[in-house]
């Protein structure tokens, strides 16, 4: 680690630092036993343009990525090998295998191998969440979702980055971490907070990953963050006592 690396934000401890880029960590705020990671660019206004996880092999290939010590289109998302996975199966089970070449045959196996050694890859159904997607202007609607980084980031058309607006953390706001920069349009404001662009409400374990809302969750939100008529906040404010949440 350079020793050039200035005082950190929010409390988080830099790990390692290169070509521009910081890895770092902090204890996370809703569970004593998980860590949560973030990479900045490193530049003249400060730590910028940060990514937050709560996985530790996510955010090292995150760094490895950012800072230019892998080439990302040598890698792939989860969907993507769960593809590759099937086609090399579905090959197979055609008849396709010409059995004589050894060099292609220990090359496929070997490649069967891998893939199904990798954590999160489910051929037959993958892994998904139920949510609320949030559009500006729009009311919430519930939606199942693919839970992986690509997906969301697909949804809120960007990088991401997540906060928790009730008190014990069981529940995540998923949005564009450049919306405001990039002058996307206001969506809602949520314990205080003025989220803009696509938003997806997600449930939160108490290991820190996303996860399902409930249907008591997913009710609850839908009315707490739905359309209403224009009212004067200095009269009257909703709040979810329960939940933690003040529009």
């Amino acid at each position: 680690m350079k020793n050039n690396i200035k005082e950190l934000p929010n409390g988080y401890t830099p790990l390692i630092e290169y070509n521009g880029y910081v890895l770092a960590e902090k204890d996370f705020e809703y569970s004593d036993s998980k860590k949560q990671y973030v990479t900045w660019m490193q530049n003249d206004r400060g730590f910028v343009l940060g990514h937050y996880f709560t996985d530790k092999a996510a955010v090292e290939e995150n760094f490895a990525v950012r800072a230019g010590l892998i080439n990302p289109n040598k890698l792939f998302n989860a969907d993507e090998l769960a593809v590759l996975y099937k086609a090399l199966n579905d090959y197979d089970a055609a008849g396709n295998f010409d059995y004589d070449n050894k060099t292609l045959c220990s090359s496929i196996e070997s490649a069967r191998d891998k893939l199904e050694s990798i954590p999160g890859i489910d051929i037959e159904k993958y892994s998904k969440i139920k949510v609320l997607i949030i559009e500006p202007g729009q009311e919430p609607r519930s939606a199942e979702i693919i839970n992986d980084l690509y997906t969301l980031q697909d949804i809120v058309d960007g990088y991401i980055e997540i906060t928790h607006p009730n008190e014990d953390g069981s529940v995540a706001v998923i949005f564009n971490e450049e919306g405001k920069l990039r002058g996307l349009p206001p969506n809602r404001e949520i314990s205080g907070n003025m989220y803009v662009g696509k938003l997806i409400i997600a449930g939160c374990a108490e290991n820190g990953e996303l996860c399902s809302l409930d249907s008591i969750q997913s009710e609850t939100y839908k009315q707490l963050l739905g359309l209403k008529e224009e009212l004067n906040h200095s009269q009257k404010q909703i709040q979810d006592k329960g939940n933690g949440i003040v529009l």
